[in-house]
């Protein structure tokens, strides 16, 4: 699967899409049959659990699948839509033209020509509608209100129960989706695992992109500078196992941040330091992380100075004396104490023996 994953996302073009099939997978684990165009499954394949027809029809091997199978798809799912746009499940927009007007859809004669109908199955939900864009927000609004009416709540995952948003209100209560991560952070790609709900998915995107804006605005880079210049991905729950005692986790390989699905929250931050050490390894020209260099580096030791340490506050230098100045009275006066026991001890003992 790592390796169907690899070939993937390497692909640019259509063309790549549809041949990759061939290049990948014909020869490997499928064949076609003589004279026909079903495809088996090879011996290859047989003895690999993971190779089912469920990975092979997910692949356009033929411009046909690609055109009926793949582009049907895509636009059923409203792919690439972006929200505003989208018309809600089960409703159907129509233009009312001179052809509908034959087919006599108006019974009463009172449509006009060139306006939007809706439709939810087998009802006509309104007419005479002057724009599409105008009918797809009657349906968004008959939907919101319909939701507000069921008084439903919005399920929050049991991971992020107790997550509680401190600081600015980037997002103004609008839903993040991928391309904002694209857009704000330059982020080379990303990744959900199959396990992680849409639910998951959305609460994800959206406490990551928070987290993600805090760290630029904490560190004064651009929002640009989080993706290391581009060269970074990002993935939820989908490169491990939140069971196996890791939150999260770095891939140079891959310039990659993994966050598990259960337990990465809170993990982000820890896990950019590891590819900007990464990062910044690559810029020096070294073979590896920059932090596994010798100290002979001065850049490296004077960055690693300034992480770790910060000039005190005049308040900070203040609480430091008065620290210090209380420590040294409590020891002095606990001496003065011990002195005087002596003292006390060795006047009895004489007093004992005198004569």
């Amino acid at each position: 699967m790592r390796e169907i994953q690899t070939a993937t996302e390497n692909i640019k073009t259509k063309e790549e899409a549809q041949e990759l099939f061939q290049s990948f997978i014909s020869g490997n684990y499928y064949e076609q049959q003589k004279n026909t165009t079903y495809w088996t499954t090879t011996d290859k394949a047989k003895d690999n659990p993971v190779i089912t027809r469920k990975v092979f029809n997910a692949f356009a091997y033929a411009k046909n699948n690609w055109d009926w199978n793949i582009k049907k798809f895509a636009e059923r799912a409203q792919f690439g839509v972006s929200k505003e746009e989208k018309i809600p499940k089960g409703y159907e927009i129509h233009l009312y033209d001179e052809q509908s007007a034959r087919k006599s859809y108006s019974k009463h004669d009172d449509w006009e020509i060139n306006t939007y109908w809706i439709s939810k199955g087998s009802y006509i939900i309104a007419n005479n509608i002057p724009t599409r864009e105008d009918a797809i927000k009657l349906i968004q609004d008959a939907v919101k209100e319909q939701k507000a009416k069921t008084g439903k709540k919005r399920f929050v995952p049991p991971q992020f129960e107790k997550i509680e948003r401190e600081g600015a209100d980037y997002r103004q209560g609008k839903d993040i989706d991928g391309q904002d991560y694209i857009d704000t952070f330059g982020f080379k790609g990303g990744e959900f695992g199959n396990w992680v709900n849409q639910t998951e998915r959305q609460a994800s995107l959206n406490y990551g992109y928070e987290a993600l804006k805090d760290l630029s605005e904490a560190l004064k880079i651009s929002d640009k500078d989080i993706s290391y210049g581009g060269d970074l991905s990002i993935a939820f729950g989908a490169r491990g196992q939140g069971g196996s005692g890791f939150v999260a986790h770095y891939e140079p390989m891959r310039k990659v941040i993994n966050l598990t699905k259960m337990k990465g929250a809170g993990s982000l931050a820890h896990e950019w330091w590891h590819g900007f050490d990464d990062y910044l390894g690559k810029q020096f020209e070294y073979n590896g992380l920059l932090s596994g260099k010798p100290r002979g580096e001065t850049v490296l030791t004077n960055l690693i100075e300034t992480i770790k340490y910060r000039m005190e506050t005049p308040e900070e230098a203040d609480n430091r004396v008065n620290s210090q100045k209380s420590v040294l009275e409590k020891a002095a006066a606990r001496r003065f104490d011990y002195n005087n026991n002596v003292s006390h001890f060795i006047n009895v003992k004489r007093a004992n023996f005198s004569f």
